[in-house]
């Protein structure tokens, strides 16, 4: 064997190695970028799941809502439809007592509080989560996003 065929062998084996190291570093890539979409995947799943909880909740504030609406609606018809002194006075006063839970903060919905708040928070915590996942999966150089 001549020097300049041994020398050819060499640099062809030089450059399988390094194909099939090139071609071993871009599958880790692809099976890091799958793994990281199936992870934003599951993520998005656990926060359709909590839609139901979130329906449920407006429901309830809804009702509340209602409840509130008819409590005002029928204090004030009762004052302004008050005749006599007295019976004004307790009608102002009943409508009085109803306005304020027109701007009670819905955390004070005894209902709705302890639901709003898990739901919030499981919402919160899947986006923040889902935004942590993508990134990852964001920065391989073929993925279409």
């Amino acid at each position: 064997m001549t020097i300049g065929l041994i020398v050819f062998l060499f640099a062809l084996g030089g450059v399988a190695v390094a194909g099939v190291g090139i071609y071993n570093s871009l599958v880790r890539l692809r099976n890091a970028s799958e793994n990281a979409w199936s992870d934003v995947d599951v993520q998005l799943k656990r926060r359709y799941e909590l839609v139901p909880n979130l329906v449920a909740t407006v429901k309830g504030y809804a009702a509340h809502e209602q409840k509130t609406f008819e409590e005002v609606t029928l204090a004030r018809s009762r004052a302004m439809g008050a005749g006599a002194l007295r019976d004004r006075a307790s009608a102002e006063g009943e409508l009085s007592r109803a306005c304020p839970t027109c701007s009670r903060s819905p955390r004070r919905i005894p209902s709705c509080a302890p639901t709003r708040a898990s739901s919030r928070s499981s919402v919160i915590s899947r986006s923040s989560r889902t935004s942590s996942r993508r990134p990852a999966a964001t920065t391989m150089p073929w993925c279409a996003i």
